[in-house]
């Protein structure tokens, strides 16, 4: 009868521990970010496409979910990162990268990508959400001093677009 007991208390306490994680890793998101949402391999495509990668460039995609983006960059022969604040997507990413043979191009972060300082990056990608968008632009802005950034369906509010194709928008700096 104790060990019934005790293994209903641990299955509860596992259970209200992956709510509560949950929870905070949609709130953080939805207040900082955005969820994640795949980006279709023909956007993806395009996306890089727009970017122009080209050696010499360090790109960083912004809420990198499962790391596509950062691998597709990887492969363009560009030292590519990813910010996630979600641990299982960087786990999935990091074990796409490592399966792919990319590790010495393409690295993911357990990160929010707020607090970390841009400046070094010259491309960059991003599916945010239509709230996070001005202060998004402010913080480019202010950190980097020459790059170019593709936004997967929202538009920047105070920028020009560049170039647009099917709801994504080519911005330079």
């Amino acid at each position: 009868m104790f060990l019934f007991g005790f293994l209903s208390t641990m299955a509860l306490t596992l259970i209200a521990l992956l709510l509560l994680y949950v929870i905070y890793v949609l709130l953080y998101s939805m207040l900082f970010g955005a969820p994640f949402a795949a980006t279709r391999n023909e956007k993806m495509k395009i996306m890089i496409g727009l970017l122009e990668l080209k050696k010499g460039d360090k790109f960083v995609d912004l809420g990198s979910g499962d790391g596509r983006i950062v691998i597709a960059a990887a492969k363009k022969g560009v030292e590519a990162h990813g910010y996630e604040i979600n641990p299982v997507l960087v786990f999935i990413s990091k074990y796409k990268i490592k399966h792919k043979n990319l590790s010495g191009n393409a690295f993911i972060h357990w990160k929010s990508y707020w607090n970390v300082n841009l400046n070094e990056y010259t491309a960059i990608s991003v599916f945010g959400i239509k709230h996070i968008m001005p202060s998004l632009e402010k913080k480019l802005m202010a950190e980097l001093r020459k790059g170019r950034i593709v936004s997967n369906h929202f538009k920047f509010p105070n920028w020009k677009v560049s170039k647009e194709k099917e709801n994504l928008y080519l911005y330079k700096i």
